[in-house]
């Protein structure tokens, strides 16, 4: 499974503590869900441009999945907790 992550706002402040945010691009093929939907697969895992591992629910990414697949940039943000806070489509 595929997915590219680009980090465009590291740390910010807010008044939840704080937050990380992460810009990614993704691109999964309907194949690579179709292992999601058997049970084999239930975690996106990637690594970002200053090293750092990114991990979250792929069934996050379930409204966003299409003909093709999910394909797009997302924005991630995570908790200081390690609790995934939202993700959108940009």
């Amino acid at each position: 499974m595929s997915c590219y992550i680009y980090t465009t706002m590291p740390k910010t402040q807010t008044r939840k503590g704080q937050v990380r945010r992460y810009t990614l691009d993704i691109a999964l093929s309907v194949d690579q869900l179709e292992r999601f939907y058997a049970g084999r697969v239930n975690q996106v895992s990637a690594i970002d441009i200053y090293g750092r591992r990114v991990q979250f629910p792929l069934n996050t990414l379930r409204p966003y999945v299409g003909h093709m697949g999910v394909k797009g940039r997302f924005q991630l943000e995570v908790a200081a907790d390690a609790r995934l806070l939202s993700i959108k489509k940009l």
